[in-house]
C-alpha cells in the first residue's frame, strides 16, 4: 500500500495535485500501451505531463507508449522514485498540469 496525504492506494495510482489520487490499471512500464492513457487523457483539466516513478531505477518508456503520449500531446518522464518525487515538488511549485504514477507501476 501506498500513502498519499494520509491515504492509502494499493497498486498503481495515479497522483493529482489539488485533487487526489485514482487508481489506475497498469501492469508495468514494459507493458505500456496506448490503452495505458484512456484515464489520463479524459482528466480536466488537461494533463500535459506524466511524471513516472519507476522505483529504485529508471525505466525507458517504450516507444508505442512514447508515441501514444505524443499523440495526446501529453509529455512522459520517467525517473527513479526519489528523484520524481523532487520533481513533483518542482513542477508543483510552477503550478504545472500534471500528474504523478507511484513507484508500484514500473517494478
Amino acid at each position: 500500500a501506498s500513502g498519499i496525504n494520509a491515504e492509502y492506494g494499493v497498486g498503481p495510482v495515479l497522483v493529482l495535485p489539488y485533487m487526489g489520487f485514482l487508481h489506475w490499471k497498469f501492469n508495468d512500464l514494459s507493458s505500456a500501451s496506448p490503452d495505458s492513457l484512456f484515464l489520463i487523457s479524459r482528466i480536466f483539466p488537461k494533463i500535459n505531463t506524466l511524471l513516472i516513478g519507476c522505483g529504485d531505477v529508471m525505466q525507458m518508456v517504450p516507444p508505442v507508449f512514447k508515441a501514444a503520449a505524443k499523440e495526446h500531446d501529453i509529455g512522459l518522464q520517467a525517473e527513479s522514485t526519489q528523484q520524481a518525487i523532487q520533481t513533483y515538488g518542482v513542477l508543483l511549485d510552477d503550478n504545472r498540469s500534471f500528474c504523478r504514477t507511484l513507484d508500484t507501476i514500473c517494478r
